[in-house]
């Protein structure tokens, strides 16, 4: 029984799309020797960044927490010649963030708030898009049809007809879609916050590779 004849191709799908979704990360961290007062200001700290929001047009619920920690610091110490390890306090860490349309305005009115919040804390801004189902879609497609296309000419070239498609291969992977532009500032140092900017499209890739039959 003659072998089947096949051409392997890897499909590639490349697209820029421009950022109309904003995620704005804070970092709240509160390090006391005192459990109970560290705790508390811990605590009192949350809720002056959450009236902030409020006070930017948002409600509470807006401002999510995505990792929360506490934990103990030490030191070392030398006494009598000889280092010991000894408490340096404890760590309170509360990982937020918000997320929105872009929107420029917005963006200052969030980041003025949580500065006239007087909460010491830093913060990072990603650009992205909101409906990633569908960029992933549009991807996918377009990686389809590189992949046919290259087939397509590489079978012409020799003289041969592309046939049936035998097989799909795909790695099911989370896709980073996400500018290239980061902003990244301490609480301290917003002022003004942010100026009128336009973030960089976000360029994403993805890949398949695909099996056809080869026919005369």
């Amino acid at each position: 029984m003659e072998k089947t004849r096949e051409i392997t191709v890897k499909g590639i799908g490349n697209l820029k799309i421009p950022a109309d979704w904003i995620v704005i990360k804070v970092s709240l961290v509160e390090k006391n020797c005192d459990y109970e007062k560290g705790f508390s200001n811990f605590e009192n700290n949350f809720s002056k960044l959450q009236d902030a929001i409020i006070t930017a047009g948002f409600e509470k619920k807006d401002l999510k927490t995505t990792a929360f920690s506490v934990s103990t610091d030490y030191k070392n110490v030398k006494k009598q010649n000889e280092y010991i390890r000894v408490l340096d306090g404890y760590i309170f860490r509360n990982e937020l963030k918000i997320e929105f349309t872009f929107d420029a305005k917005k963006v200052n009115d969030v980041l003025k708030a949580l500065h006239n919040s007087g909460v010491t804390t830093e913060i990072d801004i990603s650009f992205t898009v909101q409906d990633k189902e569908a960029v992933v879609n549009k991807l996918l497609y377009a990686a389809t049809q590189n992949a046919r296309k290259k087939a397509k000419t590489l079978c012409d070239a020799m003289g041969v007809k592309l046939g049936k498609l035998i097989t799909i291969n795909y790695n099911w992977t989370d896709i980073d879609i996400y500018s290239n532009v980061s902003y990244e500032c301490e609480m301290e140092c917003v002022g003004s916050a942010m100026t009128d900017i336009c973030p960089d499209d976000v360029s994403v890739s993805e890949n398949a590779v695909f099996v056809w039959e080869i026919t005369d």
